[in-house]
């Protein structure tokens, strides 16, 4: 059986880009600059496609994220997904994904995204709240979110996600309750609407952005730490009285079907392959790699390395830092951070993971076992065991990036 993975590619393109938004992206853009990325992109996946596991195995996912990846036109996105199935072997059930901003969709994309073969789309809806909307720098209005979604659904998509963000304090100052308020409209208005999959992250102030600068000159960008836990139990809550399942910390689904496949191969620890400016990709074993996040030096390292083919048709990606492959640097995860990441990422799916496999895993990988804070988490009501299994409880999602460190201190 083929080694399956996934394929993350990053267009780093945006109108203008969003006021929390910390990804590698380029406003200053032209039709000529979005068709040579395009072509670097299909340079390096031949690069790739020299090394294990993507020369002998079949990918099962491939994202188009970004940037703005809706402000291609439909003969861009036809161009880049069609070459890449000459370049890489796709299975026949692919999961084809493309973000799409609400401001970007015309009725030409959306008939060329069916031709291209996407058979899901990631709908950047953020919020259906006007002064959110605004807070968070977005392009469409809460209209037009709500008529991108009718839209594709009418075309024919089946598999339509909508992302949303809380945690942010709306531009006209509004009480406590209000804040609330508007966040149950939001989910309510998503639920009405019927998307296949849910997710909900809570609003990061990265450095660097200008939200990250408005917190720092004291204005109130982000809801208190109670209003968050807050918002979020109430996602939790109003999204399984619809029907979702939620399945991860983030994320729900409409059913088993519409699981994120892209997502759940990051959790699963699965291989992942990365193309365009600033992204990282994976290798499955314990070898991950990243891209210049600069597009122009990340063009150049690839136009340079296509020169500089490997002398035998097949490498193992460890060879890398070794030749002039275009990557900007990569590490060997050692056993122990190995473990740590299974055991990690596993705990974020809502299953939780199985005791005794994670403890013949530490074994094989001589990790020590069990880890150190994990009966005190479990003592304290942040962790729950169970026939078997470890979950995180409801008080502990909204600490899992926190417990996740405590662990293994």
């Amino acid at each position: 059986m083929k080694q399956t993975f996934s394929i993350y590619i990053h267009l780093p393109f945006c109108i203008r880009k969003c006021r929390y938004c910390a990804f590698t992206s380029d406003e200053g853009y032209s039709e000529g600059t979005i068709e040579q990325v395009i072509d670097t992109i299909l340079l390096e996946a031949e690069i790739r496609n020299k090394f294990e596991p993507w020369i002998s195995g079949q990918t099962t996912s491939l994202y188009l994220g970004g940037g703005t990846p809706s402000i291609l036109s439909g003969d861009q996105v036809i161009r880049l997904v069609s070459s890449l199935r000459s370049i890489l072997t796709f299975a026949d059930d692919c999961e084809c994904t493309i973000e799409v901003n609400p401001g970007t969709i015309t009725d030409r994309k959306i008939h060329s995204w069916h031709d291209a073969g996407i058979n899901r789309i990631s709908l950047g809806v953020q919020s259906f709240d006007p002064p959110t909307l605004q807070r968070l720098g977005r392009i469409h209005t809460a209209t037009q979110a709500e008529d991108a979604f009718i839209k594709l659904a009418g075309s024919g998509f089946a598999n339509i996600g909508v992302d949303l963000i809380y945690g942010v304090y709306p531009l006209d100052n509004p009480s406590d309750e209000e804040v609330q308020s508007r966040w149950q409209h939001t989910l309510k208005k998503t639920i009405n609407l019927g998307p296949t999959h849910v997710s909900a992250y809570s609003l990061t102030l990265e450095p660097g952005t200008p939200l990250y600068r408005d917190a720092g000159n004291w204005m109130k960008v982000k809801v208190d730490e109670d209003s968050e836990i807050e918002q979020y139990y109430n996602a939790i809550d109003t999204l399984a009285s619809a029907g979702y399942t939620h399945y991860e910390i983030s994320n729900w689904a409409g059913s088993q079907a519409y699981k994120c496949r892209h997502n759940l191969g990051y959790w699963n620890g699965s291989p992942y392959l990365a193309l365009g400016p600033s992204a990282h990709g994976f290798d499955g074993e314990n070898r991950r790699y990243w891209n210049h996040s600069d597009t122009e030096t990340w063009k150049r390292s690839i136009e340079t390395a296509i020169f500089h083919k490997p002398a035998v048709e097949k490498h193992d990606i460890s060879t890398a830092d070794n030749r002039n492959d275009a990557v900007a640097g990569s590490e060997s995860l050692t056993p122990e951070q190995r473990f740590m990441e299974e055991l990690t990422l596993g705990l974020r799916m809502i299953e939780g993971i199985n005791l005794e496999k994670m403890q013949e895993n530490a074994l094989q990988r001589h990790v020590h076992w069990p880890p150190a804070k994990m009966e005190e988490l479990i003592r304290t009501g942040y962790l729950s065991r169970d026939n078997g299994i470890l979950r995180y409880t409801r008080k502990g999602f909204v600490l899992a990036d926190e417990i996740e460190v405590l662990l293994f201190t």
